[in-house]
């Protein structure tokens, strides 16, 4: 999706969004019936630099979300929020009313090669993380622009 771009130094970040949620939903046969996912973003273009990990991470957080936030036919919400907080950082905020992620579960330290990514590309795009286990779970990224 990112390489159809026709300009790298801006990638419309939000139609990225839309489309990697879409395809996300599709492979994992999403029953909108039980998971609702909502999506609301600001129109957010991003350097190829910036976008590629960020994409990573979008992809990692809401497979993650499909695939264990709602077992043995579990219903709720995914939400997909990308805002501008003003002129230099940008807002990521992925969220589900799920199960939540357990307490036994190291967060910081897990052998999970896509939490450990997620923490890896935050640092990389030199992104602010907050994760919150339940009530809602969910992952807040501060994203900083100005080297956009």
């Amino acid at each position: 999706i990112l390489y159809e771009s026709s300009d790298f130094s801006r990638v419309d970040f939000s139609s990225v969004t839309q489309s990697l949620v879409d395809s996300l939903s599709t492979s994992y046969a999403i029953d909108t019936s039980r998971i609702r996912i909502n999506i609301d973003v600001d129109q957010v273009f991003l350097s190829i630099d910036t976008s590629i990990p960020l994409g990573l991470i979008l992809n990692e957080l809401c497979s993650n979300a499909m695939k264990y936030a709602f077992p043995e036919n579990g219903s709720g919400n995914i939400n997909i929020t990308l805002k501008h907080l003003n002129s230099e950082i940008l807002q990521v905020l992925i969220t589900d009313n799920g199960i939540g992620i357990p307490e036994e579960l190291d967060i910081e330290n897990i052998a999970s090669l896509g939490l450990q990514l997620v923490h890896l590309l935050s640092e990389q795009i030199s992104a602010e993380l907050i994760i919150h286990r339940r009530n809602p779970t969910s992952f807040h990224l501060n994203v900083p622009l100005s080297i956009e």
